[in-house]
């Protein structure tokens, strides 16, 4: 009889948070703010989502795949030790199938969960699709939260903080330049605004420097490119988006699925 094949290669175990390897470059753009209220909740109930970690050296050395929020916040807390979900080098699948229980598990923010998504896209040399099979999620959810990580790192903070919602950072995401993303941010927080609202000013961003004039026709043109966008829906029975001017930009059809996309090409003629 063959032997049956071994789903994951992870072990809870406790080790020395000395021993445990944080990304820097992570965890310098996490919040302080939310370690501080983790490490206060970890002082009273304890560390409940024990952080995913390859081991590098055996039994002496870790790196972690994801919780380093956890980490941070146990340090803070206090603890010399902590218990971790170890997984071996070697299995890297093992090593997705664990990221993807402790996604189910974790209280994650979106930013920490687009960095993690990235790393395995870079790691194990998937694509959005495959991660996305793997991971038992849509291919546009991963397109999504991986679109993230082009936000200004100042609205990427404000978003892990919760001070904006995702629907406010896609809005964002639509605004050209660092400036301007980082001016509608500051909108969004000061005056509370709806995803609708901000989608909105995102819309008008565009539009602010140019003369009364050219302003109005700008604003017919958005008009129009809004109508030709609900019609194309209509046409395609599915999201779709205009970005740009008439003249030149971009348009996105979306799918959420094979057999959504073969209908979609059916209809282009594909």
């Amino acid at each position: 009889m063959k032997d049956r094949p071994q789903v994951a290669q992870q072990e809870l175990r406790t080790v020395s948070l000395d021993a445990i390897e944080v990304n820097l470059e992570v965890t310098a753009q996490l919040d302080h703010e939310a370690i501080e209220r983790l490490a206060a909740s970890i002082r009273s109930v304890g560390l409940l989502h024990p952080p995913l970690v390859e081991e590098l050296e055996s039994g002496t050395r870790y790196r972690i795949v994801a919780g380093d929020r956890s980490v941070l916040a146990a340090r803070a807390a206090g603890l010399s030790e902590i218990p971790v979900l170890v997984v071996k080098r070697k299995h890297a699948s093992a090593a997705m199938l664990g990221l993807s229980e402790y996604l189910q598990k974790a209280e994650l923010g979106p930013i920490d969960l687009a960095r993690y998504l990235h790393t395995l896209t870079q790691e194990l040399g998937l694509s959005q699709g495959a991660l996305a099979r793997r991971l038992g999620k849509k291919r546009s959810t991963i397109a999504n939260y991986l679109r993230l990580l082009g936000l200004p790192k100042e609205v990427q903070k404000n978003l892990q903080a919760a001070r904006i919602s995702i629907g406010h950072a896609k809005a964002i995401l639509t605004v050209q330049g660092e400036s301007g993303r980082i001016a509608l941010m500051h909108s969004i927080i000061r005056g509370s605004w709806s995803v609708r609202q901000a989608e909105a000013r995102a819309r008008e961003q565009d539009t602010q420097e140019l003369d009364p004039a050219d302003r109005v026709d700008d604003e017919n043109e958005q008009l129009h490119m809004r109508a030709l966008e609900r019609e194309l829906e209509e046409r395609f029975g599915t999201r779709v988006e205009l970005s740009g001017r008439a003249s030149q930009g971009q348009l996105r059809i979306h799918y959420y699925d094979l057999e959504d996309l073969d209908r979609i090409l059916e209809v282009l003629g594909l």
